[in-house]
């Protein structure tokens, strides 16, 4: 990996992934940034096999605290007794509502698999509180024990495709989680998962992920030489986020399309093979087991998180769960048949059968599962590739934990392998942490990005005849004659905004006493706007300049910066020449 130049204060760079299934963390130290930890006993103390993730899970107790977290807290919700189950509550999944979500907020909240909720802002910060005080634990193991969180820069990963209230939203939990003290703008950093992937892929020898030596795209040192372009597919749990690079001199990067994807991750196919099981005992059946033996149930729901990756195209063995006591009492209570017998007569008809505890489902059926979540990123990955900004690409380097399903690797490689080079990372499921600390080191690897949306200020022009329509025409109190509700574009969706790039606005106060000054800003899809009621159009929650004094006269300047992983902006004061206070806020 090359983590560039380590300029920071920071002794040491911590990444954090709190993910759709699975989650874990990353660091280096500055002297060694290189030199990337990765903690790999997740599940050790429950008998599990060792990984470099946990589950995304929490369990909390009855005052609403975190009891425990990731393998933990799934193996002791699965062993509670009877008489214990009402005083912990389990929670998992809670990411994926924060992606595509416009009503999202502070208090949104989450339900649980016995109906409780908890606000997703506590359990987001909870994930990273845990993962923060679990990193520096090992990180002291490998010091002199004086390692803190003030002492160290905190990189948080979020998926490209989501949007400014999701990664405003990230940023507050992480706050909350203790990740920045406030007296360093720069110790927290948001990454782009695909971005963070591309980096560490950048920086580490294609010989050694499957491209022959000699590859023209090369350079000497065997990594992809300036001008290569690549598309990233990073495909994990919850999301299919997509990117694609192009890399420059001075192991710089910029992005040449706007990010895509969806909801298309490895959790999908566990929901498919859940609403299999809905087709096979009944919907109210699995409904009654998932509320009265919510334990019982996640215990399934486990299994077939771990069979389905032995699911593939070439081995069609039969896709086998063991099928508890509690589940077979409810079907049998509900069907009022013996328990062979509850399956539908759909299902056995295509071969569903139940032996000895075992429900044993044809592989047909299971791989139609997989194979619907994998068409969908089949096709999206040939749509990112048809765009005119991606011509040249070479190579399409698959990371996220999804893209080690054997059935994922064949469709993109029988797919795509006639006209790209197919990578797939030997750490494709880690490829985002190592990357994240990378960025960590150096943030302005990435050279320029891709406006995700078109945004636009409201302003209220001097009307013109012909030019705009009478029924927007607005007569001021002195007579002038204004357009109401028109836009000025600061940025289209799909421009180039290098990393440092600015663009400004300049905004003056209403009347003489007015000690703030709101600025209505826009977002949208679309690339041709003119007015603020323009279908599409969605209005920032908050963006506001304080200017001090009174006075007509007064004048602030607003920047924004599009460049970086998140909208910034900063405002001046034009007559004095200094930095005023600004909000810009998106929940």
């Amino acid at each position: 990996m090359a983590a560039g130049p380590s300029t920071h204060p920071f002794v040491a760079v911590a990444a954090l992934d709190v993910g759709a299934a699975f989650s874990g963390y990353a660091f280096s130290f500055r002297t060694k940034p290189e030199d990337v930890t990765l903690f790999k006993l997740w599940g050790a103390s429950c008998g599990i096999p060792c990984s470099f993730k946990t589950t995304t899970c929490l369990l909390l107790n009855a005052n609403g605290e975190l009891d425990s977290f990731g393998y933990e807290a799934q193996n002791k919700y699965l062993t509670l007794e009877e008489d214990e189950m009402n005083d912990y509550t389990f929670y998992e999944g809670f990411k994926m509502q924060l992606y595509d979500r416009k009503d999202l907020s502070r208090t949104t909240c989450v339900s649980s698999r016995n109906n409780r909720t908890c606000s997703l802002m506590d359990l987001m910060t909870f994930s990273l509180t845990y993962l923060k005080d679990s990193l520096i634990k090992h990180a002291n193991q490998q010091t002199s024990g004086d390692v803190t969180a003030s002492l160290l820069r905190w990189v948080v990963t979020v998926p490209a495709i989501w949007d400014d209230s999701a990664k405003q939203f990230m940023r507050e939990a992480a706050v909350k989680a203790g990740l920045d003290d406030n007296t360093n703008a720069s110790q927290l950093l948001i990454a782009l998962e695909p971005e963070a992937a591309s980096i560490q892929c950048r920086g580490t020898s294609v010989n050694s992920i499957g491209v022959e030596a000699g590859d023209r795209s090369m350079d000497s040192t065997g990594q992809l030489d300036v001008g290569t372009k690549f598309l990233v597919v990073d495909a994990g749990g919850g999301t299919l986020d997509m990117t694609a690079q192009e890399v420059l001199p001075e192991a710089q990067m910029q992005v040449l399309c706007c990010a895509n994807g969806g909801p298309f991750g490895g959790v999908r196919v566990n929901e498919l093979i859940a609403e299999l099981l809905n087709q096979i005992y009944g919907a109210d059946v699995m409904k009654r087991y998932r509320e009265e033996c919510t334990a019982d149930y996640g215990a399934l729901m486990n299994n077939i998180e771990v069979k389905k990756r032995t699911i593939n195209r070439e081995k069609k063995a039969t896709f086998n769960l063991p099928i508890s006591q509690a589940l077979a009492e409810i079907a049998t209570d509900y069907h009022k048949k013996p328990f062979a017998e509850c399956i539908s007569a759909d299902m056995m008809e295509k071969g569903v059968v139940a032996r000895s505890g075992i429900l044993k489902i044809p592989h047909s059926m299971v791989l139609k599962a997989v194979t619907t979540i994998t068409d969908h990123i089949v096709q999206n990955v040939d749509d990112q590739l048809k765009q005119s900004e991606v011509a040249g690409v070479s190579y399409i380097v698959m990371v996220g934990g999804f893209s080690e399903s054997p059935v994922l690797q064949g469709a993109i490689k029988e797919q795509f392998g006639a006209r790209y080079t197919v990578i797939i990372p030997s750490d494709a499921s880690t490829a985002v942490l190592s990357g994240a600390v990378a960025f960590g080191h150096n943030p302005n690897v990435i050279y320029a990005r891709r406006a995700q949306k078109t945004c636009a200020v409201e302003m209220w022009p001097p009307f013109v005849e012909g030019r705009h329509p009478e029924s927007r025409k607005v007569v001021a109190d002195d007579g002038a004659c204004l357009v109401r509700g028109a836009v000025h574009v600061l940025v289209k969706k799909g421009e180039v905004v290098h990393r440092d790039e600015v663009r400004s606005y300049c905004v003056t106060p209403v009347y003489a006493a007015q000690p703030s000054i709101p600025i209505k800003v826009y977002r949208t899809d679309a690339t041709d706007v003119m007015y603020a009621d323009d279908p599409g159009m969605e209005q920032v929650k908050c963006c506001a300049v304080k200017l001090p004094g009174t006075g007509m006269h007064r004048e602030a300047e607003v920047k924004f910066k599009f460049g970086e992983t998140e909208v910034k902006i900063e405002a001046w004061d034009v007559l004095k020449g200094h930095m005023v206070h600004a909000t810009y806020s998106c929940l």
